[in-house]
């Protein structure tokens, strides 16, 4: 599955690729383009896009080559081309949190549960609490470890948030969200990657004094 540095980039674009026909049934790609994230699912399930033809006789067929059915049209080639899109994937752009979960977790659905939406495809999150526990690893930043921010490199980040999450949250007992770090996958990967930004923020600041 593709890998990308997981530091901030605000123009770039995350997306999701999900079969054609039934959208909530997974993820099976990921990629930084449509195409990319469409190809990827392609081969992690060791198949191709659907094969569409036209026959001697002038009529349309489409070849399904997850399924390995072979669907026989009229003369619409249009009909045979939407046939061939839903027994496809196609991508779905969606939030980083999502993208990165995936891309440490794998695509099964059932390992996670994420949003489809008008907006972008994002990780089910609750967001209070991700609010919240994200105040408590900044208390700890911004206090007891404020002499560390001169040492922190954007490249890495994520790996830095990874580790106050647990020294703040994951490894406080007096933290609400002690457990849920450890057991709810979701929640840790938005946690880190809200914790990798505020660091990137950080950076940003002490780069621009």
């Amino acid at each position: 599955m593709t890998s990308t540095t997981a530091t901030r980039t605000p123009s770039a674009t995350f997306f999701v690729a999900v079969p054609g026909d039934d959208q909530g049934a997974g993820i099976f790609g990921i990629g930084l383009s449509a195409d990319a994230a469409v190809q990827d699912a392609y081969s992690q399930s060791n198949t191709s896009e659907p094969t569409i033809r036209k026959t001697e006789s002038g009529s349309w067929k489409v070849i399904d080559h997850i399924t390995g059915n072979v669907a026989q049209f009229g003369n619409d080639e249009s009909e045979a081309r939407a046939y061939a899109i839903q027994k496809g994937f196609i991508s779905r752009e969606c939030t980083e949190r999502l993208y990165r979960h995936v891309e440490a977790h794998g695509c099964s659905a059932g390992h996670f549960r994420w949003n489809q939406g008008e907006g972008l495809d994002d990780l089910y999150i609750d967001e209070t609490d991700l609010a919240n526990a994200l105040a408590e690893v900044k208390e700890g930043i911004d206090g007891e470890h404020a002499s560390t921010i001169d040492a922190l490199k954007a490249e890495e980040a994520l790996a830095d948030a990874h580790v106050y999450v647990d020294a703040f949250v994951g490894q406080n007992d007096g933290s609400e969200y002690n457990s849920k770090v450890d057991t709810d996958h979701e929640f840790r990967t938005a946690l880190d990657l809200a914790v990798r930004d505020h660091l990137l923020d950080l950076i940003a600041e002490r780069d621009a004094a």
